[in-house]
């Protein structure tokens, strides 16, 4: 139990527990954001596998 309490006072110094610690990375930003499956339900071709490029 000792050892889980520590690990979790290290995460909450770490990630910040009002706020943001010094252990988080901005959010990132994706330049034309499209959604994995479009509306018709499909996956998009670049997120199939190499086997769908052909």
């Amino acid at each position: 139990m000792t050892r889980l309490r520590d690990l979790a006072d290290r995460m909450k110094d770490d990630l910040g527990l009002d706020g943001i610690g010094p252990g988080c990375r901005p959010l990132g930003k994706v330049a034309n954001a499209r959604p994995i499956i479009d509306q018709d339900g499909n996956v998009r071709a670049e997120f199939r596998g190499p086997s769908s490029r052909r």
